[in-house]
């Protein structure tokens, strides 16, 4: 019948959503060196730091990275991350409600489903990278000072920080600044240009992107004494890593396969909505890269770009000039067809 039709469904999501949910939040593996250690959420303020700092240097709440579910087996923050984003995505979120109040997750504390999953998602981070966790049980990282954690692993490991951790601390900043309406804007900006100096295109430009898409860290930045002009620089750094590289990948291949031309195209294309959004007067930077290209499609792509970049020139010669390159670079036909688009457009208005 319908009914027993849809209790059985309905007994499959609560199925489902325990097991994934059993998975996520693995209750830690206890041994006799940290028996009695509180939990982060039990840390008071005043304690906040200092604890952290210690926690990253191995000497208090140091944890395995393995932990132990209720059926006994064993599961990584990498398998907890992935279970916990399973199921925010099959399962329905009265199934999940039910199963975290009837195994009681959260203790006497309600749980956020997207805290936790960015609280695994950075401890699976930090598992891969080889960095202390400073606690394995999910609840208490999701509630934890991301910007205080972010601090001490950039005092610990900043002196030779990669890319993804200079990415995750950046990550780790915003997520606090969008829970207390504020960010470290000096930090952040350490941070940024630290990842400028290195040549990491692809973790820059992710990181530029994050913060033009959270108002308060370009406030934050801004509001300093050179702020804009380093977060400018970090974009025009980023264009021209990014440009350099597509060009050199042109001249050294006869031939792009879809897959590849896709990446390129999107990577033009977020490229220049960070420029526009952080350094509008970057724009220019666009215009100077020429087109030159046997991929009529990846062509057509730089060239709309070109083109805007060499539209938000003021009037004059230096104007003309971002045209001609465009033109000389073989981009002549897309300009015309461009401009036809236009024309047709105001006409059919």
């Amino acid at each position: 019948s319908i009914g027993e039709s849809s209790r059985t469904r309905g007994d499959a999501a609560l199925d489902h959503a325990r097991e994934l949910l059993g998975i996520a939040f693995a209750k830690r593996k206890v041994t006799a060196d940290d028996e009695g250690l509180p939990l982060l959420s039990e840390i008071s303020p005043s304690m906040h730091n200092a604890s952290m700092s210690m926690s990253i240097e191995g000497s208090m709440m140091a944890t395995d990275k393995e932990t132990v579910s209720q059926d006994g087996k064993v599961h990584s923050f990498a398998m907890r991350y992935r279970a916990i984003r399973v199921a925010a995505i099959l399962c329905p979120q009265e199934a999940l409600d039910y199963v975290i109040l009837s195994e009681g997750y959260g203790g006497e504390q309600s749980v956020d489903l997207d805290k936790c999953s960015f609280a695994s998602f950075l401890a699976m981070e930090a598992e891969a990278m080889g960095l202390q966790i400073p606690s394995s049980d999910l609840i208490a990282l999701s509630t934890m000072s991301f910007a205080s954690y972010a601090r001490a692993l950039w005092r610990n490991h900043g002196h030779d920080a990669k890319g993804r951790l200079l990415l995750m601390l950046l990550e780790l900043c915003l997520r606090d600044g969008k829970k207390q309406k504020g960010i470290d804007g000096a930090f952040l900006l350490s941070l940024l240009s630290e990842l400028s100096q290195k040549q990491l295109p692809r973790s820059l430009l992710k990181s530029l992107e994050l913060i033009a898409t959270t108002s308060v860290a370009a406030r934050s930045i801004n509001s300093l004494a050179t702020g804009q002009e380093t977060l400018e620089r970090a974009v025009e750094r980023c264009a021209s890593l990014i440009l350099h590289d597509l060009k050199s990948y042109k001249s050294n291949t006869t031939s792009t396969d879809d897959f590849v031309e896709d990446d390129l195209i999107n990577t033009i294309q977020r490229l220049r909505t960070v420029v526009t959004a952080l350094s509008y007067k970057s724009l220019p930077i666009f215009s100077r890269f020429t087109v030159g290209s046997d991929n009529e499609r990846l062509n057509q792509e730089l060239t709309k770009v070109a083109e805007y970049a060499a539209s938000s020139i003021t009037a004059g010669e230096p104007r003309v000039a971002a045209f001609s390159d465009i033109v000389n670079a073989g981009g002549r036909h897309i300009l015309e067809r461009s401009v036809r688009v236009e024309n047709n457009s105001t006409t059919t208005d």
